[in-house]
């Protein structure tokens, strides 16, 4: 029989080489370390993991990406989708698309680059390039065909419709060419373009003009008037022209049509008596 010594001390030794045993499996959010031997926590939001990096299953609400991260519905990455079923951020079905709904081939929802770098449009539920549209008509985002214009198409596409040539067009024409072209400007209401009226207007806002083509005059009242007008409004009254730079256009000049208040216009009425 062994003495009491040696009993306890053999019993203590085992306790000890027990209560130093890696643990069977560990509880939610921790993994088993196998270098400590320990129970290890997981990356944030994930409930199991392989590593303190790498998740295996999310929390609820969060999504598993494929480089083993937990991010919520609205940060998984280009390319993929929140997938519910499987709670990962699984990847659309078309490779070009840069967003998607869901693995379907209709699910994408907006398109990325081709392997060129051209921006690709959806049509139909995939992703292909956008033709050359002619003058006069636009690309219909919907169905990636070129259309021809009206007030809503254009609305649709980012684009203006300019009422004058019932095109759908980028921007507004500013100011008018002098030969058969007038100026427009942005009806804000409709998202249209409308005509500023005649040639000698440079150019105008929806109260009226704001720059007169010469030999016109542009009067406080936002009018274009002659010289002859302007002068005829009392003595007192002048024109003056003045050249206005604009890139891509022969140059021109603009007048206004002023007064010099309680002052006297000069022998030419091109300004005030000083």
């Amino acid at each position: 029989m062994r003495p009491f010594s040696t009993l306890f001390a053999v019993t203590l030794a085992t306790l000890v080489a027990a209560g130093s045993a890696a643990p069977a499996s560990c509880p939610p959010r921790r993994y088993l370390n196998e270098a400590s031997g320990t129970c290890t926590p997981c990356p944030p939001r994930a409930l199991t993991c392989w590593s303190s990096t790498s998740a295996l299953t999310c929390e609820r609400g969060y999504f598993l990406t494929a480089d083993s991260t937990c991010v919520r519905a609205k940060e998984c990455p280009s390319k993929t989708f929140a997938d519910r079923s499987t709670n990962a951020c699984t990847p659309c079905f078309h490779a070009d698309a840069a967003t998607c709904s869901d693995a379907s081939p209709t699910g994408t929802t907006s398109c990325g680059f081709s392997v060129e770098g051209t921006q690709l449009h959806l049509t139909g539920g995939s992703c292909a390039e956008a033709p050359s549209c002619a003058s006069g008509s636009f690309l219909n985002k919907d169905t990636n065909t070129c259309s021809s214009c009206d007030v809503l198409e254009g609305q649709a596409s980012g684009l203006f419709f300019d009422e004058l040539s019932s095109q759908c067009v980028t921007q507004c024409r500013k100011y008018s060419d002098g030969v058969s072209l007038p100026a427009t400007y942005l009806d804000s209401s409709r998202l249209a373009c409308k005509s500023c009226g005649s040639l000698e207007i440079d150019s105008c806002d929806n109260l009226g003009a704001t720059g007169c083509r010469a030999p016109f005059a542009l009067t406080w009242s936002s009018d274009c008037v002659s010289r002859e007008a302007c002068h005829a409004l009392g003595p007192n009254f002048f024109v003056s022209y003045f050249t206005v730079p604009r890139f891509g256009v022969e140059q021109y000049e603009t007048g206004f049509c002023a007064s010099c208040g309680t002052g006297e216009a000069n022998a030419d009425r091109t300004g005030c008596i000083e």
